[in-house]
């Protein structure tokens, strides 16, 4: 198994070369279900979460893989909470719990805890304890730090005893595509607090739920303004890397009509798509 910083190590993401000779990525979204799962075990097993002790929550972005939520929400039994994307929103909202787990898929993320925690967890005299105790203190809690996260990863799979494809195989990433639109005023567009759907304009919103339905619950999409840049951000996944790649450019004609109708928020540049994950 390989594992990759960015250039100021605040990114973590591993990877493996398989036996057909394609390289699986794991990235944030795996690492931080891993990191989930191993925490909300031991909270079940010392029962601070049956007894209501410990407020324990994984925040994601909508740019989460579905079926890594999917994981969360029917194998961790624990429904993420979206946030707008962005580390400073994530942190913000980790902050306010006993317990709280976070990354982006781009390997961004760390984990938090409140001040009570500890002290919690020093009342419980069981070797998950103990455990959750040591791995708390590798954590850099001020925010994401590739190199402490890799030590907690390894400590994870090795206490687990998996292989990095056992952690592959926790859930396939669902087909998914992204396409960035040029436009003059991205403050047109208007969001949910999660970004995961449009407020302004309305009738777009209504054609995307109308592609996303043709696909019959096996397909999601969302269209949001860039936080940096005038461009609004269409992100699709389906059933397979070709269905993505057509569900995001019906969407993408959709915005590009709704352009045309309102020239004001419209920009000449080249529609750029490109790939989250290479398939």
């Amino acid at each position: 198994r390989c594992a990759v910083f960015n250039g100021d190590a605040d990114r973590l993401v591993y990877f493996y070369k398989k036996k057909n000779g394609k390289i699986e990525l794991l990235d944030g979204d795996k690492i931080g279900l891993l990191i989930a799962q191993f925490y909300k075990e031991h909270l079940e097993k010392m029962r601070l979460i049956d007894l209501d002790e410990v407020k324990f929550v994984i925040f994601q972005t909508a740019y989460a893989n579905g079926n890594s939520s999917k994981y969360m929400r029917e194998q961790l039994n624990t429904p993420p909470v979206i946030v707008p994307a962005g580390v400073k929103h994530l942190h913000d909202e980790a902050a306010k719990h006993d317990c709280a787990i976070y990354f982006e898929d781009n390997g961004n993320g760390t984990a938090t805890f409140s001040k009570e925690f500890p002290v919690l967890l020093s009342n419980v005299l069981q070797p998950e304890a103990a455990m959750m105790k040591f791995v708390n203190s590798i954590f850099n809690e001020a925010g994401a730090d590739a190199i402490s996260t890799l030590l907690v990863v390894e400590l994870i799979i090795r206490r687990n005893d998996w292989t990095v494809q056992q952690w592959a195989e926790m859930y396939e990433d669902a087909p998914s595509m992204q396409l960035n639109i040029p436009v003059v005023d991205r403050s047109l567009f208007l969001t949910t607090p999660d970004e995961t759907r449009l407020v302004e304009p309305a009738a777009l919103q209504t054609k995307i739920d109308d592609a996303v339905g043709r696909r019959r619950g096996r397909a999601r999409a969302f269209v949001r303004p860039s936080d940096t840049e005038n461009t609004v951000c269409v992100y699709a996944e389906s059933a397979s890397k070709t269905d993505a790649g057509k569900l995001a450019a019906e969407i993408k004609q959709a915005v590009k009509e709704h352009l045309k109708e309102s020239p004001a928020c419209f920009s000449t540049h080249l529609l750029l798509p490109y790939p989250i994950y290479s398939l």
